[in-house]
């Protein structure tokens, strides 16, 4: 027989799946297909907010406690000793968090930079502001 526990971890598992796949279907809203407004997307956030809270509250928490945990920070890599490297003029040195970043936003940047050259400036404007929302 199920316990209270092992019943509860199984059903705020498949609701809480439920919950994000359906925040994940509201991003598709920024496609090109649509058109919204600032107040709209506003709105929007604002009501998932307010959900968001009703739930913290529902469990006995306040918004502040609501709020934690903190995300983990990223983890330091190994102890590699550092190679000797020269800067270029302009190069940048990234720190591992910036660099990990850049790796996650690249592909999208790449693929703006292709439809403006393929002379597809809406394209390019929707992916990147795909991008700035994320």
């Amino acid at each position: 027989m199920e316990t209270k526990q092992e019943k509860f971890k199984r059903l705020s598992s498949q609701r809480l799946e439920k919950a994000l796949f359906g925040m994940k279907q509201l991003t598709h809203l920024t496609s090109h297909h649509y058109e919204f407004s600032d107040d709209q997307v506003r709105e929007l956030i604002s009501q998932l907010r307010a959900g968001v809270v009703e739930v913290a509250k529902a469990f006995g928490l306040s918004e502040d406690e609501e709020r934690k945990p903190e995300p983990a920070p990223i983890p330091e890599p190994a102890n590699v000793p550092d190679a000797p490297r020269s800067m270029a003029e302009g190069e940048l040195e990234l720190n591992q968090a910036e660099t990990l970043h850049l790796i996650r936003v690249g592909p999208q940047i790449g693929a703006a930079l292709d439809a403006i050259d393929d002379k597809k400036p809406e394209v390019a404007k929707d992916l990147l502001l795909n991008l700035m929302r994320s």
